[in-house]
């Protein structure tokens, strides 16, 4: 009998012990998994930097292209991406090209800004001229580039909007809102009558068809996503003047 209660509770001591390693190793774990997370969380909202540069030039800088005029120092400013990479060599070789080609017209506007929004780089290039000879008016256009510093990864479209909880047929319903309250507010101004000019008429003013996503980009600006999408502010009911503050810009999400 004695001996089998020393066998016992020897058990029960090994048993004590086993559990008490186990709940040390259960916690030890949790706390490397705190620790891991914690890191990564940082890692990710913080170090925006992991992406490298060519040189100590900001992310974008500008290279001058002196103009054929009859004025010194007058130029115009073409953005360079300043990152290491073969798809960002090709990027800046199209930048420069279209570049070219913009500045060949007679008439034109060459300009762009960029932002960094955490780890997000975004390039806006806005450029304008007229189609040809016997356009009345020039065409705007803008190109955007969004790019992930943490990866180098250019961001498409679906990407973008998927970083915003968003979807292709939400930016659309928002901007058929916008053209509606615009078109509303033309009508209540007197610049015509639902009967002179229907919405149908207002869109086949501004060049619109009911896919309002053609000929949009988006922009990332201090974290608000943004998109450019050009339209016609001329017509024979001058509403040229209500647009005339117009900068093509909408904020999709704050």
């Amino acid at each position: 009998m004695t001996d089998s209660f020393k066998l016992e509770n020897q058990y029960q001591k090994k048993s004590s012990k086993k559990k008490k390693t186990k709940k040390r190793s259960f916690i030890f774990l949790v706390i490397v998994f705190i620790i891991v997370g914690f890191m990564c969380y940082y890692f990710i909202n913080n170090n925006y930097d992991t992406k490298k540069k060519i040189d100590s030039k900001p992310y974008i800088y500008t290279i001058k292209q002196e103009l054929n005029s009859f004025q010194d120092n007058i130029y115009d400013e073409i953005p360079t991406i300043n990152l290491v990479g073969k798809k960002f060599d090709e990027l800046n070789t199209a930048i420069l090209n279209n570049y070219k080609e913009v500045s060949a017209k007679v008439e034109y506007d060459y300009n762009y800004e960029y932002n960094q929004s955490k780890n997000i780089l975004s390039l806006k290039i806005t450029y304008a001229y007229y189609p040809d000879e016997e356009s009345i008016y020039p065409m705007r256009y803008f190109e955007t580039i969004n790019i992930d510093l943490r990866d180098g990864k250019i961001l498409s479209e679906d990407e973008i909007l998927h970083k915003y909880h968003l979807t292709k047929e939400k930016v659309n319903f928002y901007l058929e809102a916008k053209f509606k309250e615009f078109y509303g507010d033309l009508v209540k101004k007197g610049y015509y009558t639902e009967n002179q000019c229907n919405y149908d008429c207002f869109l086949k003013n501004r060049g619109i068809s009911n896919n309002y996503l053609n000929g949009t980009s988006y922009y990332i600006e201090n974290n608000s996503l943004t998109l450019f999408k050009y339209f016609y502010i001329y017509s024979d009911y001058l509403e040229e003047n209500y647009f005339k503050d117009e900068n093509y810009q909408f904020i999709i999400k704050k």
